[in-house]
């Protein structure tokens, strides 16, 4: 054990004897033989003994033994009265529970995280869903104090809402000072900005380590009743799906150890959020809407239906710039996308009356395709703002098809 990982590594393992139910003694005399045969340039004494009664004041987590079988009829089970989970985020991360925010660099996982935080701390909902109020610690051992101080500024935090933020490296002793800390401030959640900043492993892919790591955040989340979030990586390369836990940098320990995984992903045109929980509804992958003003997040669409619409407004985009109807062969090479997707699009549009479909499918008269003819002239798309002005001054107004019937000033007749 390296300079520099030694009370981490003693702590961690202390911890996993404690939460075995061994005395202080025997995690004293097993801390004492780590340090003397596997440390490089062993600790004192003292600071070993210290580690070891710091441990030692946490409660052994106990497992339930049930003193032989007894067995219920499954009436019996269903007569018993629903016990509702304790959420700290409603159906998304519970209380007493670990999860995991994974993503790329750059992707916005820690801006997402940092809204997460203040949404707890003020009990405002989260993308939609109820949070339990209450002290949050976000501890930012990747990020610079100037840039959260701006993050949460913009996002209009007031200074005295019930954050408290580390922005430095993590200590040596992380592990146990966490501990310290949450028993100290009681937070309903804590964020951990990135997971192995703070828990130090020499070989992420090395399942009994990763676990033993991880040991005591699951215990602090138990002893606190609170929630404890990790900011993680992803893998660089693209093979992994990216909502699940093959794409986890490291041992798939990470991924079963947690309650929850988030993924976050970010393309040209949009992040993406998904979840695969082991309580409650999981994700299916849905754009996050981002504010670049007051820089915080609302749930969109599911990105399947964003990029159905998309699909339809390229459509109908091809078939404005069009001199003549289109068949569906010279349609969809024009549109970029799935075949089996554009087809249900051009459908879609079909029966929503948004397009024209005319001939009668033979190979004298195939089916082609055209913007309905009771719009002539032609549809003004909403981006061409100024002629639409100069049309509207003569023409009459008709909805466009691009925007619902609310709003029905985009397009001209």
């Amino acid at each position: 054990i390296k300079v520099g990982e030694r009370n981490n590594k003693l702590a961690s393992f202390a911890g996993v004897l404690r939460n075995k139910g061994l005395s202080q003694k025997t995690i004293e005399e097993s801390l004492l033989s780590i340090n003397r045969n596997e440390c490089v340039d062993p600790l004192t004494e003292d600071e070993v003994l210290s580690v070891a009664k710091s441990i030692s004041n946490y409660e052994a987590y106990q497992e339930p033994i049930a003193q032989g079988y007894k067995l219920r009829t499954l009436r019996e089970i269903f007569d018993e009265p629903e016990k509702q989970l304790p959420w700290i985020v409603d159906e998304l991360l519970i209380a007493g529970g670990l999860s995991i925010l994974g993503g790329k660099p750059k992707a916005g996982k820690s801006t997402l995280a940092r809204y997460l935080a203040l949404c707890v701390a003020t009990g405002d909902k989260f993308l939609g869903r109820i949070c339990e109020q209450g002290p949050v610690l976000y501890l930012a051992f990747e990020e610079i104090e100037s840039e959260v101080k701006s993050h949460f500024k913009a996002m209009g935090a007031t200074g005295d809402e019930p954050i408290y933020i580390h922005s430095l490296l993590a200590p040596k002793n992380g592990i146990e000072e966490l501990g310290r800390i949450a028993e100290e401030f009681k937070p309903r959640l804590i964020i951990i900005d990135t997971l192995f900043r703070l828990v130090k492993v020499n070989d992420l892919n090395d399942y009994a380590k990763v676990t033993n790591a991880l040991e005591p955040l699951l215990a602090a989340a138990r002893q606190i009743g609170g929630h404890v979030m990790c900011v993680h990586h992803l893998n660089k390369g693209g093979g992994a799906d990216s909502d699940t836990g093959d794409a986890i940098l490291g041992s798939t320990a990470i991924f079963g150890t947690v309650d929850a995984g988030l993924f976050v992903k970010k393309s040209e045109k949009y992040r993406t959020l998904a979840s695969v929980q082991r309580y409650g509804k999981n994700i299916p992958e849905t754009v996050l809407v981002y504010d670049e003003v007051t820089r915080r997040f609302d749930e969109g669409k599911s990105k399947s239906e964003v990029e159905f619409k998309e699909l339809e407004k390229q459509i109908i985009d091809v078939l404005f710039q069009a001199s003549a109807p289109l068949s569906r062969e010279a349609l969809e090479d024009q549109v970029e996308g799935q075949t089996g997707r554009k087809r249900n699009a051009l459908k879609s549009l079909v029966f929503l009356g948004r397009i024209e479909k005319l001939g009668k499918g033979g190979k004298s008269d195939p089916f082609r395709y055209q913007l309905p003819s009771s719009r002539l002239l032609k549809i003004v798309p909403p981006y061409d703002e100024t002629l639409n002005k100069e049309l509207t001054s003569t023409c009459s107004v008709v909805p466009n098809p691009y925007q619902n019937s609310e709003n029905n000033n985009g397009g001209v007749q």
